[in-house]
């Protein structure tokens, strides 16, 4: 994948999509990425921060006292690409671990251990929060969906529009299991939200472009819907404040 902006690339605009394991946020995300670059948006990435932290892990289940600095020597993390109508990316997410592509890996049963200490040790977040905004800066060019547990407060602070995206706990266990239903060696482990996650909740219940987003009862295709109203009201809140100088993808 080549990091290059087309010579008309319009104004971009930014997604976050924050909250719990199983709460729809990839698909979300995917959703969005797909209706922007679709509608003529141009070119339209999605980083999924937590293939980072599962990457990681496994590289550090596989090579045990792996510094935070070798781990990102070896990795290349690839942001799914979308630039038409397509329903698929042209470039889809992609993790490289020492030439070797682990992406399928990502999800394999006894990572949980060595995940958890990725995203508890503050040396390892810090090489990844700094992987994840060299990445986002060098994408600065074009469209962006950041999905995480808490990018909104850390990676990106100041989007379009930051989503929090959650559901009841037994609904997200659901999920997972019907996701990877039949498939061997998949960890499908769905915990209550985390104080993490309750925190991002609460700082963005206070920023005016912030919502939230309770999906329990909703399909993917509401919570699209829902997420693309906040866009459009978004954006006409910045055409009044910059009139013809609205970013792409809105709407």
């Amino acid at each position: 994948m080549i990091f290059v902006p087309s010579a008309d690339a319009p104004p971009r605009t930014r997604l976050t999509v924050d909250g719990p394991t199983a709460a729809g946020k990839t698909t979300l995300g995917y959703g969005v990425a797909q209706s922007w670059a679709s509608r003529g948006g141009g070119e339209t990435f999605l980083l999924d921060t937590g293939m980072t932290y599962r990457a990681a892990g496994l590289a550090l289940s596989r090579t045990p006292g792996l510094t935070p600095d070798e781990f990102r020597d070896g990795l290349l993390h690839l942001p799914a690409l979308f630039t038409g109508p397509d329903t698929e990316p042209i470039d889809p997410l992609m993790m490289i671990w020492r030439d070797g592509d682990v992406t399928h890996d990502l999800r394999s049963v006894g990572l949980e251990h060595c995940l958890r200490h990725v995203a508890g040790n503050d040396a390892w977040r810090a090489e990844i929060l700094s992987m994840h905004a060299h990445m986002a800066d060098a994408l600065s060019w074009a469209n962006l969906v950041v999905v995480g547990r808490d990018t909104a407060i850390t990676l990106m602070p100041t989007p379009n529009v930051a989503v929090y995206l959650t559901a009841e706990l037994d609904t997200r266990r659901t999920r997972r299991s019907t996701q990877y239903a039949g498939i061997p060696n998949v960890s499908t482990s769905v915990g209550p939200e985390t104080e993490l996650d309750l925190k991002v909740r609460g700082a963005l219940g206070a920023r005016s472009w912030a919502i939230d987003i309770d999906s329990t009862h909703m399909t993917a295709a509401q919570v699209l819907t829902r997420a693309q109203d906040a866009l459009a009201h978004a954006g006409k809140a910045a055409e009044q404040d910059a009139p013809g100088v609205v970013p792409s993808g809105w709407g």
